[in-house]
């Protein structure tokens, strides 16, 4: 009896927040909702609204759009997760109800594509975690209330730059961390001297090549940090990652990797290097202490997995012998820190700029950067597989917790500069 009670004011309720998003709604003579500056153009194919994350940005976006055939509606924070809320609450969500009112098309069963006011739907929200949260919920809201619309190809993604570089009176957006490296690659490494151990200086036309190489190692590194310290399996790599068959094997081994580490890297805080006899087979476990957290090591039978990646190392030496050193820095005996010194040589007598957010740029910043159709980048958001789809969005964005935070433990390792 309780169950059918609430199933009815739940109806009830659901019905009265339906009325009153009808009655608001463009369709119904409501009018648009204040916040929205609307465009010139009434011919829908060529008009575009964008959904902009938080009021100052929001006014930016107004002085420095076109006008004609651009609006722009600010939102106010995080919208509703409606993955997770019932329809009553949904519809009676302020954020929810501006949105419907400016595209005039209904949502859910009462969605008119032919009402649609405009024909690109942009979502531009800051370069950063807080920033793809948003935009998320908003991806979520459009996937679940109007999948017409995605499927129609009326809904973008605006590319917002992370980055500005500045060197004299030249000036570049960067997307993001990656576009910045990929930047300083190809720009910055030009003057960069890297020499070795007989100062022999590499080739300046073949660093930019080297050094993502070099990242791509390193991130191979990072994927097996879970198992391994990223340090130590760089140095049991360059012993050539062979697999102990004996005890005798394990012992060499375990002394060539504590002659190796003392050397490459003297500060590394090692607590052990040892043969060990397992029921598997000889191996060799090393003990590290890093951030107050013990790191075992094990390299046995079940490692010749590590073949691949030993090679991949040793044609990386093999164009850079070891150690090096850039500049007239320290030398270096892990490509990873070669890498890092590399990167940070090649962006000395660059101002580089990081946007916190889109309020941070003026209005002619975000219309050259983000707004001009000539120059900006959108990302037209496509369901290419509906079930995949599907199970992504209740996946990261539903009731059930034990499947997300097994997704994140999973994914964890996978992130590499994450922004926070």
């Amino acid at each position: 009896v309780l169950k059918a009670i609430e199933a009815a004011r739940v109806r009830e309720a659901t019905r009265k927040a339906r009325d009153m998003a009808r009655r608001k709604t463009v369709l119904d003579g409501g009018g648009l909702p204040g916040k929205l500056a609307d465009c010139q153009e009434r011919d829908p194919a060529k008009c575009e609204v964008y959904l902009v994350e938080g009021d100052s940005a929001g006014g930016s976006a107004k002085s420095g759009r076109d006008r004609k055939f651009q609006a722009i509606l600010p939102l106010r924070g995080k919208i509703l997760n409606v993955e997770k809320a019932r329809v009553d609450r949904m519809l009676a969500s302020e954020q929810i109800q501006i949105i419907v009112s400016a595209l005039g098309c209904g949502i859910a069963s009462e969605f008119d594509l032919a009402r649609l006011r405009y024909h690109r739907v942009i979502i531009m929200t800051d370069a950063d975690v807080d920033g793809s949260h948003i935009r998320t919920l908003l991806l979520t809201f459009f996937y679940r209330q109007m999948p017409k619309l995605v499927e129609a190809g009326h809904l973008y993604i605006a590319q917002p730059p992370l980055f500005r570089v500045k060197r004299g009176k030249g000036e570049r957006y960067l997307k993001d961390a990656a576009a910045l490296e990929q930047f300083f690659l190809r720009e910055g490494t030009t003057q960069v001297r890297v020499v070795d151990a007989n100062d022999l200086r590499f080739d300046n036309a073949l660093l930019p090549d080297l050094v993502e190489r070099i990242g791509k190692y390193e991130n191979r590194l990072y994927r097996l940090s879970r198992r391994f310290h990223a340090t130590v399996l760089d140095q049991y790599l360059a012993l050539g990652g062979g697999v102990p068959a004996t005890m005798e094997d394990a012992a060499d081994i375990a002394e060539a990797l504590r002659a190796a580490l003392l050397q490459a890297a003297p500060f590394l805080d090692v607590l052990g290097i040892e043969a060990v006899d397992t029921v598997s087979g000889p191996s060799v476990q090393v003990r590290t202490m890093e951030a107050s957290s013990e790191q075992i090591s094990v390299f046995d039978a079940s490692l010749a997995e590590l073949a691949g990646l030993a090679a991949a190392r040793a044609e990386l030496v093999a164009q850079l012998p070891l150690p090096a050193r850039v500049a007239d820095g320290v030398m270096r005996h892990l490509l990873p820190e070669i890498r890092s010194d590399v990167m940070s040589a090649s962006q000395k007598g660059w101002d580089i700029q990081r946007y916190k957010g889109l309020g941070e740029m003026n209005a002619e910043q975000l219309w050259e950067t983000t707004m001009n159709p000539v120059e900006r980048i959108l990302q037209r958001v496509e369901v290419d597989d509906a079930v995949s789809a599907d199970h992504t969005f209740t996946l990261l964005m539903g009731d059930h917790v034990e499947p997300r935070r097994d997704f994140i433990q999973d994914n964890a390792l996978n992130v590499r500069n994450l922004d926070v």
